[in-house]
C-alpha cells in the first residue's frame, strides 16, 4: 500500500494479484487453474474486512481504468489486453473484476455470474454491491442475487449472515436492492444453519445477531432451543425475553432525541421494528426456566418478568423462592418490589 498503511492481504494472496495485475500473460489464453486459485484465495478472506479489503485488492490488481489507454498505451497495445476485452473473452475473471473501480465493469462482471457462491466472502461481496455507490451496479447486483443466492449453500449463506445481520440497516445507499439479500437470509434452512452456529458459538455478538435474525419468522421455532441451550448467555437471555414478551424487536436505525432544541442539544437514541412471536410453552414454565438459569443476564429476564407479570404469574412464589437471595443486587431488588407489592395488594384485600 502505498499510503504507508499495512495491507490487510495475506502475502500470498497479495503476491497472486500482483501477478494477475502484469496482464500480458493474459494476452494468449489464460492459465484458468490460476485464476480459479487465486478466486480461491479470495474466498477464504474474512466477511468482517470487506469494507477495506475491497479497495486493496483492486489496488493489488490494478483493477482501475488502465483500459483507457493514451497514445502511448495504444503503441504496446498488442502487448495487453483492455480489461472490457479480457472480461469479454474470459468470463471466469468476472469474480476478480467484481471489486473493479471502473463502475461499467462492476456492472459487466456482476451480470456474468450465474453459479452460486462458494463462500460467505463472496456472498459479503454481493452484499457491498448490492450497497454499491453507483445506481446501475446495484440493480446489477441485485439481478445477480436472485440467480445464484437460491442456490448457494445454507451454510455459507448463515456463515455471511453472522456480518451482514448488523449492516443491514447500517449501510445507507441500498434502498429495494437489500430485498435481495432480505430473500435470502429469510429462507427456512438458512435460519436453521443460523440457529446452529447461534447454539455453539463461543464468542462474538451473537445476542445482538439473534435480535436481527428474530426480523423473520423462520427463527421461532429454534428459540425455546436456543433459550435452555445456547452456550453464550447473550444468546439464552434474548431468546428467553422474546418469548416471554411475545414479542422479537430489532434495531433498524437511529432518531435524534432532543433535551434542548434552543442550544441544538441532542442525544442519538435506537430506533426499533417490531413483530409478535408465538410461545412455544408456557410463561410460567419460561420464568422458572429463566430463573434456574446459570447466567445472571439471564436470571434478570426472568425477574422482570416477575415484575411485569406478577399479577397473573400463577408460580410466582415458587420464583420468588429461586431469586430471593440472588447475588445480583439487580435481581433483588426485582424480587424485593413484587414481594412488597403483593404484601400491599394483599393488607388492601
Amino acid at each position: 500500500m502505498n499510503d504507508g498503511r499495512t495491507s490487510a492481504l495475506p502475502k500470498r494472496l497479495e503476491a497472486s494479484l500482483e501477478r494477475f495485475a502484469d496482464r500480458r500473460h493474459l494476452v494468449g489464453r489464460p492459465d484458468r487453474v490460476e485464476i480459479q486459485h487465486l478466486v480461491s484465495q479470495i474466498e477464504k478472506l474474512p466477511s468482517a474486512m470487506i469494507a477495506r479489503l475491497d479497495g486493496e485488492i483492486a489496488y493489488a490488481a490494478k483493477l482501475w481504468h488502465w483500459q483507457r489507454v493514451g497514445i502511448v498505451g495504444r503503441l504496446f497495445q498488442r502487448l495487453r489486453l483492455s480489461d472490457v476485452e479480457l472480461l469479454y473473452r474470459w468470463p471466469e475473471i468476472a469474480r476478480l473484476f467484481v471489486f473493479h473501480r471502473d463502475g461499467f465493469l462492476r456492472e459487466r462482471a456482476l451480470n456474468q455470474m450465474s453459479e452460486g457462491m462458494q463462500s460467505a466472502f463472496y456472498v459479503t461481496v454481493l452484499a457491498f454491491r448490492l450497497n454499491d455507490w453507483v445506481p446501475q451496479v446495484r440493480a446489477a447486483a441485485a439481478r445477480c442475487a436472485d440467480r445464484v443466492l437460491p442456490s448457494t449453500n445454507a451454510e455459507i449463506i448463515a456463515q455471511a449472515a453472522l456480518f451482514l445481520l448488523g449492516r443491514r440497516f447500517a449501510w445507507g445507499r441500498w434502498g429495494d436492492e437489500a430485498e435481495a439479500l432480505d430473500r435470502a437470509l429469510s429462507r427456512v434452512d438458512v435460519a436453521d444453519a443460523l440457529a446452529d452456529v447461534l447454539l455453539d458459538a463461543r464468542r462474538g455478538p451473537m445476542g445482538a445477531i439473534l435480535k436481527h435474525a428474530s426480523r423473520w419468522e423462520a427463527m421461532d421455532r429454534h428459540l425455546y432451543g436456543l433459550a435452555a441451550n445456547a452456550f453464550l448467555p447473550s444468546v439464552r437471555a434474548v431468546a428467553l425475553q422474546e418469548l416471554i414478551e411475545g414479542v422479537a424487536r430489532w434495531p433498524v436505525g437511529w432518531t435524534r432525541q432532543w433535551i434542548d432544541k434552543i442550544y441544538g442539544q441532542f442525544r442519538l437514541v435506537r430506533v426499533y421494528d417490531e413483530r409478535p412471536v408465538a410461545r412455544s410453552c408456557t410463561l410460567e414454565s419460561l420464568v422458572e426456566q429463566g430463573a434456574r438459569d446459570r447466567s445472571g443476564a439471564v436470571r434478570k429476564v426472568a425477574a422482570t418478568a416477575l415484575v411485569n407479570h406478577r399479577a397473573t404469574l400463577s408460580n410466582r412464589d415458587a420464583v420468588i423462592d429461586l431469586l430471593d437471595e440472588d447475588r445480583s443486587a439487580a435481581i433483588r431488588e426485582r424480587v424485593d418490589y413484587v414481594k412488597r407489592a403483593s404484601g400491599q395488594g394483599q393488607e388492601s384485600e
